[in-house]
Order: C-alpha cells, then sequence, then structure tokens
C-alpha cells in the first residue's frame, strides 16, 4: 500500500514538473509509428554505420573494464550501510520497476493528449518506445549469459550453463544479473525526458534520478557493478536511437542496411538495401 502511495505521488509530481514546460514548436503525433520506430531501431544493429559501432564499442568496453572493480565496489557498498540510506535507496529503487517506469511514461503521454500538448505526448510515447527497445536487449542479455546475483554468489565469475536457468520473470532471479533491468529501464525513459527538454534542471533531474536509481542496485546488493554499467548504456543508447529515428528518418539516408524479412510461411532471411 505504501509503495503504491509513493508511486502515485512520483507520477503526479512528474506531471505537474513537465507539463508547463513550453515545447519549442507544435509537433503531430503520428500513432502508426508507435510501434514502427521501435522495429526500425531493432534493425540498426544490422545497419553498417559508424555510429552503431561506436556505441556498441563503448558499451562492450565500459562492461569489461567495470567488471574488474565488481568485487571492490560490492564490498563497499556493503560495508557502507545505514538505516537511513537503506529506507532512502528502498523507496528510491521503484523508479526503475519495470512497470513504474514505463507508467512515468505513459503518464507523460496521456498528459499531453489530454492538455493538447503534441510535444509532451510524443515525449511520453518515444519513452515507451525507448523503454520496449532497452528491455528487449536487456531481457536477451539476462537469458544469454545467466549470470548469478551477488547476494547468492561471492565471486562475480559465475554465469550460469543453462541447466538450472529459471527463464525470464519481472522478479528477482538469482541467475538473472546481467544486465541490470532496473537501469535499464529507468535510463531510457530519463534520457528521452532530457534530450526532449532543452532546459538544465529537467536535465539534471532525469539524469540525477537514473544515476540514483542505479546505485541502488549496487547498495541493494542486486547487482554487480558491471550488470549497472551494462544495463545504463543500454537504456542510454535505447533512448539515443529512438530520439535519432523520431527526428530524422535515418533509413533515408545513404548507405548500406541490412533488414531482417520473411522469405516465406516457415522461413526468415535478410534483405540487403543499398541507398545513394
Amino acid at each position: 500500500m505504501q509503495q503504491t502511495k509513493n508511486t502515485i505521488f512520483v507520477l503526479i509530481l512528474i506531471f505537474c514538473f513537465l507539463n508547463p514546460l513550453q515545447a519549442q514548436e507544435q509537433e503531430i503525433i503520428k500513432p502508426k509509428e508507435f510501434v514502427v520506430t521501435p522495429l526500425k531501431s531493432l534493425s540498426k544493429p544490422f545497419s553498417f554505420k559508424k555510429s552503431f559501432l561506436t556505441k556498441a564499442g563503448l558499451l562492450t568496453t565500459g562492461v569489461i573494464l567495470s567488471s574488474f572493480a565488481d568485487k571492490w565496489i560490492q564490498e563497499r557498498a556493503q560495508d557502507s550501510q545505514k538505516s537511513l540510506l537503506q529506507k532512502v535507496s528502498d523507496k528510491t529503487t521503484i523508479l526503475g520497476n519495470h512497470f513504474i517506469a514505463p507508467g512515468i511514461a505513459a503518464v507523460l503521454a496521456v498528459s499531453g493528449l489530454v492538455t493538447s500538448d503534441n510535444y509532451l505526448a510524443n515525449t511520453g510515447i518515444q519513452a515507451i518506445q525507448s523503454f520496449g527497445l532497452g528491455m528487449t536487449f536487456t531481457l536477451g542479455t539476462k537469458m544469454l549469459f545467466g549470470r548469478h546475483r551477488p547476494y547468492d554468489e561471492e565471486t562475480n565469475e559465475i554465469f550460469n550453463d543453462n541447466k538450472s536457468f529459471k527463464g525470464i520473470g519481472w522478479h528477482e532471479k538469482v541467475n538473472q544479473s546481467f544486465a541490470s533491468g532496473h537501469s535499464t529501464a529507468v535510463w531510457s525513459v530519463s534520457t528521452v525526458i532530457a534530450n526532449r527538454y532543452d532546459n538544465v534542471f529537467v536535465k539534471s533531474v532525469a539524469y540525477s534520478t537514473a544515476s540514483l536509481v542505479s546505485l541502488t542496485r549496487l547498495y541493494n546488493n542486486n547487482h554487480w557493478f558491471s550488470d549497472v554499467v551494462a544495463g545504463s548504456l543500454i537504456g542510454y543508447f535505447s533512448a539515443l536511437s529512438i530520439l535519432e529515428i523520431n527526428e530524422n528518418d535515418v533509413f533515408n539516408k545513404s548507405g548500406l542496411t541490412v533488414l531482417p524479412t520473411q522469405v516465406s510461411t516457415n522461413s526468415f532471411g535478410l534483405q540487403a538495401v543499398l541507398r545513394f
């Protein structure tokens, strides 16, 4: 009951905070793009573009480097446990919940529609798209790596061989540590909000909230540091991808793009498109 009250308070606060902000330009809402845009973004890994390779390289490098600090950061986080900090952490971490984060985005979208503020509505819609895209990748990593959580093992080197894999779920699993779903969720939504509004205060609140939620996953011993880094980067880059596609139709520009396509009822293939 208390968590529900906290959630409602947060949603109302976000609505009151963003709704008065004036958009610099009016926008048109395109309902069909709600599903089309994430699908376009999912095909970007098959697009041979320097920007994607750069992002993929940064993500991989960040995860590898952060993994060396996993154990040290875990020990520091557990040594600094305080009752007050624990209460703050417990209340803050819900913002990265797999229902709360997209719920915040939905509130923005509905609020924009109700108040005829298309810019706010599109912000919410793009945040939902970003969340869906980011969680698709994160759930994939959970299934692929099956990494054990720090509260279950003393070492960060244990990855499940899938023999005892329990499947994907919204609740905590011992072998779903990599990557952090809470981090992906909050960064995918916060990054869209921060980039859509040219306001220093909005950007500061959005990124500070995302960072704080990520830190709570370490403080509560739910994830290794590299899990949080991976989840945060996936959410961040997913948001940038959605923002780019909504702002500019990147698939109408020159370059080679490889897209998945259905060949027949029971078979799939790849379609190469070269634009000059």
